[in-house]
């Protein structure tokens, strides 16, 4: 896990195309020592997709983040006056994404997103609802030791789900598979 820690601060400091290539080199080297039998294969461009779709939804968590945020400063100053609902945060991240140029994700994928932020440890939910048909108000406790910290720890938990992801295949180039099936012909020499 340190040495994780380490390769993620040089990830985080690069463009995207770099980041992407620094990932891709930590898993590959990672993955090169895999001989088991029942290992199944995956392409170097799948493992790029779903390295673009982990840093897209790091983005979409730090936004997230931003918004619960920003309302529980507001809440705190007000002191409790100024509540929110997860419509508040949603619409705000929807509006974020879309300065950004990213699609428009639903409600159900930012439940999620916040679901991951509360499994990290970042925040802690609390939902009052105001009865049936009547919606409900949203809360979310923020985890003060980790505030300086919450991008390392949403990348590296990231990072860690990829692992676990590729953990029972081996990462191969787009035509390795390709070259070892391929039989020349040296008869017309």
């Amino acid at each position: 896990m340190n040495s994780l820690s380490k390769e993620i601060k040089n990830i985080k400091l690069n463009g995207i195309k770099s980041q992407i290539k620094s990932i891709l080199k930590i898993l590959v080297d990672l993955n090169k020592n895999k001989t088991s039998p029942d290992t199944k294969y995956i392409l170097v461009s799948q493992v790029k997709s779903q390295i673009v779709k982990m840093l897209k939804r790091y983005n979409r968590l730090l936004k997230i983040y931003w918004a619960i945020d920003t309302k529980n400063k507001n809440y705190i100053r007000s002191g409790g006056v100024e509540e929110y609902s997860a419509r508040d945060i949603y619409n705000i991240v929807i509006k974020l994404l879309k300065n950004d140029n990213y699609k428009k994700v639903c409600k159900r994928t930012l439940e999620r997103d916040i679901n991951l932020l509360n499994e990290m440890g970042l925040f802690k939910s609390k939902i009052r609802r105001l009865g049936k048909q009547k919606g409900s108000i949203a809360h979310y406790r923020q985890n003060m030791l980790f505030a300086h910290i919450h991008k390392d720890i949403i990348l590296e938990y990231l990072t860690q789900l990829l692992k676990e992801n590729l953990k029972d295949k081996k990462i191969i180039g787009d035509f390795d598979k390709e070259d070892e099936d391929e039989n020349f012909n040296y008869t017309n020499l």
